[in-house]
């Protein structure tokens, strides 16, 4: 009968069995945890498209200028229609008054046609060569040296010096139809008569 006695493997056989597993099995290191995972735990491109869940990643995830590019700059589109006119504002206040503007140039003088005629029908003075004439009581044509068909007639009665008294009196005055030089006259007494007056005629153009 034999005697069986057990033997332990020695020191030397134990730390080569370890050595053994630790080829066969690999190294594996544990992570701090769930949901923990750092961006140093994980090898840089070793994550891809793939490995991500499709709509799980937001604006705030990604880099802003990443997001810049994904945006983009797209092409300006066609401008629009003109769109229809506003209401017409509140007048503004108004402005200061400006400065005056220097004077104008001079116009050209008013012809200066006059006479002066006694109540016989003398001319006593006149400008614009005129001559007096009186046909009948009362009546008198002066003529000028000039048409004076459309100009302006004023006529007073009065004497021609600078003494005297004149009698109160009427005067009436329009243009001579076969003289276009020329302007007739009638005077008058207070009672409407026709009477010989000396007068003043002044004619405008």
């Amino acid at each position: 009968m034999w005697n069986r006695t057990r033997r332990l493997p020695s020191p030397a056989m134990a730390l080569a069995f370890v050595a053994l597993l630790a080829a066969l099995g690999g190294t594996a290191v544990a992570l701090p945890g769930r949901d923990s995972v750092k961006k140093d735990d994980i090898a840089k491109n070793a994550v891809n498209s793939a490995d991500i869940k499709n709509r799980t990643i937001k604006l705030l995830d990604i880099n802003l200028s990443t997001v810049a590019k994904l945006r983009g700059a797209g092409s300006t589109g066609p401008a629009g229609s003109t769109g229809p006119a506003g209401s017409t504002g509140p007048a503004g206040p108004a402005g200061e008054r400006g400065s005056v503007g220097p004077a104008g140039p001079a116009g050209a003088p008013a012809t200066k046609l006059f006479a002066v005629v006694n109540a016989d029908g003398s001319l006593a003075r006149g400008s614009g060569a005129p001559t007096a004439l009186r046909f009948s009581t009362g009546n008198y044509i002066v003529r000028f040296n000039q048409n004076v068909r459309n100009c302006a007639y004023t006529a007073t009665i009065g004497l021609s010096g600078t003494s005297g008294a004149n009698q109160p009196g009427e005067i009436t005055v329009v243009g001579e139809s076969s003289n276009e030089n020329g302007v007739f006259l009638t005077t008058y007494s207070s009672a409407g008569a026709p009477s010989d007056r000396g007068f003043h005629l002044a004619v405008s153009c």
